[in-house]
C-alpha cells in the first residue's frame, strides 16, 4: 500500500527558480545521511505528498512550490522516511512487475511468478507453493496488464475459498450474521462493513497469514453490532481477536507488498 504525507501550501506570488522536476539530493541532519528523491510538479496539485515505493522516495508538489519549503518538510519527516525505507528493504525489489521473477505473497509466504507464452491461458501453483506458473496466449499485446488482471482473479479465487467458510465459522462463534459477502480490490483498505449488513473484503488480503485475515474478518463482523470504533466496538472485537495490534502492525509493514495496483 502507498504511504502519503500531505501538507497544504499557500501559493506564493512567483515560482522558485530552483524548483525543477527530476532527481534531487538532500542531507538529513538527524539521520546523518543523504537521500535521493524524485520531484514531480503539477499545476492541479494543491498539497505536497511523499511516497515511498520499492525503497524510492517520490515527492509530488504544486508547480509553484518553494524548494526550501519542500525540503524543510522532508527534513521534518526524515525519521519516517528512513523507517519506511528500512521496512521495505526486507522485500524483493522487483515486486509487481508482472514478469518472470516477480514476488507475490500468499497466506504469508512468498511466491515467485513464472510467465510463459503458449496457445491458451493456464495458471498453476506448484505443490510446494513456491512457484506460481502462468501461461499467457502469444497474441496478447499488453502482457503485463493481462498478467495483472489474471493475478487479481487468482486472489479473488483464493479469497472465495478461504474467506467464505471462515466467515461462516466466525459468524457462528460471534452469533452475528452478515447479509452478504463481496470481494473488491481497494487501494487503502482491507475490508469494510455497511449498515445494510454487506461485508466487502479486499482479495489482496489473501497475501497475509491466516491469523491476520481472521483478525480483519472479526473486525468487520464486529461492525455489524457497532458501526463505529467506540469502546464497545473494541470490547466486542477483542473478545474474539487476541492479535489486533500484531495484525495491524503486520499489515502496516507489508502493505506495499499486498497491492497489484
Amino acid at each position: 500500500m502507498l504511504d502519503l504525507l500531505k501538507r497544504t501550501f499557500t501559493s506564493p506570488s512567483s515560482i522558485s527558480p530552483e524548483l525543477v522536476e527530476g532527481e534531487h539530493q538532500l542531507y538529513l541532519p538527524t539521520e546523518n545521511k543523504t537521500i535521493t528523491y524524485q520531484l514531480k510538479l503539477s499545476k492541479r496539485r494543491t498539497s505536497l505528498s511523499i511516497e515511498i515505493k520499492q525503497h524510492q522516495i517520490q515527492v509530488k508538489a504544486p508547480y509553484w512550490s518553494d524548494l526550501n519549503v519542500i525540503e524543510s518538510f522532508l527534513i521534518k519527516k526524515q525519521s519516517w522516511i528512513i523507517e519506511k525505507q528500512q521496512q521495505q528493504r526486507i522485500f524483493p525489489v522487483n515486486l509487481n512487475t508482472y514478469q518472470t521473477g516477480s514476488k507475490l505473497l500468499l497466506f504469508g509466504h512468498w511466491l515467485t511468478l513464472t510467465v510463459n507464452h503458449g496457445s491458451k491461458f493456464q495458471l498453476s501453483l506448484t505443490n510446494d507453493e513456491r512457484l506460481l506458473i502462468m501461461t499467457i496466449p502469444r497474441h496478447i499485446k499488453k502482457p503485463q496488464q493481462y498478467v495483472r488482471s489474471k493475478l487479481v482473479q487468482f486472489y479473488i479465487q483464493q479469497a472465495q475459498q478461504y474467506v467464505s467458510p471462515k466467515l461462516q465459522q466466525l459468524q457462528q462463534e460471534m452469533n452475528l450474521q452478515a447479509k452478504a459477502l463481496e470481494f473488491k480490490v481497494y487501494k487503502r483498505r482491507w475490508g469494510c462493513c455497511y449498515a445494510s449488513g454487506l461485508i466487502r473484503i479486499n482479495p489482496m488480503l489473501m497475501g497475509a497469514p491466516h491469523w491476520v485475515i481472521d483478525c480483519v474478518l472479526i473486525h468487520e463482523l464486529s461492525h455489524l453490532t457497532h458501526m463505529d470504533h467506540s469502546s464497545a466496538f473494541w470490547q466486542l472485537n477483542k473478545q474474539y481477536c487476541e492479535h489486533c495490534d500484531l495484525s495491524k502492525k503486520w499489515l502496516f509493514e507489508h502493505s506495499h507488498a499486498l497491492t497489484l495496483l
